[in-house]
């Protein structure tokens, strides 16, 4: 089977992207379905937190990495700081505030025309080919994003039920069909409360 990417990802903060991401790939890998990797772009680390790991620049080196044309076929998970988070089938590639300005260095490439998007997706790629699955905790924007929706084969966006978070939904799917027409996306509900009347 080949690896299967799935993105999680929404233009709007605190709808439970990180929640999402560690829930869905801890999940696949409890099934057995696989081994599951956790890559964590977005620049606050919490994808490692909710794990009960510490935030680390893995993430940030990786692009680096790209940026220095060092990745090429099989890399070493060991060569990525890529960890094992204790529970079977599953590991982080952690990231951390760092990612913010490897993010920054990665765009100033993009636009020079140093690197190419195809490139970075193709080297990230390559990171995820030893997992059956690749679940990515993406930030609100910015090229981090764009890159992993690029490289898609699933996109879950979690997303509240008030109007603004709706909007949100609708420009992520409008993103995704400039970029990448060809993944499915998923609409998760989330912070939704329930209630009764009891009269």
């Amino acid at each position: 089977m080949s690896t299967k990417f799935i993105i999680i990802a929404n233009e709007k903060g605190g709808v439970g992207k990180t929640t999402t991401a560690t829930i869905i790939a801890h999940g696949l890998a409890m099934r057995d379905r696989g081994h599951v990797l956790v890559a964590d772009l977005d620049t606050q680390g919490s994808a490692a937190v909710a794990l009960g790991m510490d935030p680390a620049p893995a993430l940030s080196e990786v692009l680096e990495a790209i940026l220095d044309g060092l990745i090429y076929g099989k890399v070493a998970a060991e060569s990525l700081h890529i960890q094992p988070t204790g529970r079977p089938l599953l590991w982080l590639l952690p990231g951390n505030k760092r990612t913010k300005r490897a993010m920054a260095s990665l765009q100033m490439a993009l636009a020079t025309g140093e690197i190419a998007m195809p490139q970075i997706v193709e080297a990230l790629r390559t990171i995820g080919q030893d997992y059956d699955y690749v679940v990515l905790d993406t930030p609100a924007s910015g090229i981090l994003q764009e890159i992993a929706l690029s490289m898609a084969d699933y996109v879950v966006i979690p997303t509240a039920l008030d109007s603004l978070s709706l909007n949100a939904v609708a420009n992520i799917l409008a993103t995704l069909g400039r970029l990448n027409g060809a993944a499915e996306a998923i609409i998760l509900p989330t912070m939704f409360a329930g209630s009764r009347n009891l009269d």
